[in-house]
């Protein structure tokens, strides 16, 4: 089974969806770091998170009640 390194950690991983975020979009690939370390991240920055979506619903706001007036 193929593995990949974490850039933050520096563990070595089997390369799946249980060690790996998937990326959709332009380039479907797994993310650099793994799942513990991406935890670990949004735990120490949960504040900072939920201030930069919540500004981002007020910025929308027009558009978001657009799609849901459906």
């Amino acid at each position: 089974m193929e593995e990949k390194v974490c850039t933050k950690c520096g563990e070595s991983l089997p390369l799946n969806e249980e060690n790996f975020c998937w990326v959709k979009g332009k380039y479907e690939r797994f993310r650099s770091h793994c799942r513990g370390c991406e935890r670990k991240y949004a735990k120490e920055n949960y504040k900072r998170i939920i201030e930069k979506e919540k500004s981002i619903r007020i910025r929308n706001k027009e558009r978001l009640a657009m799609c849901y007036r459906s």
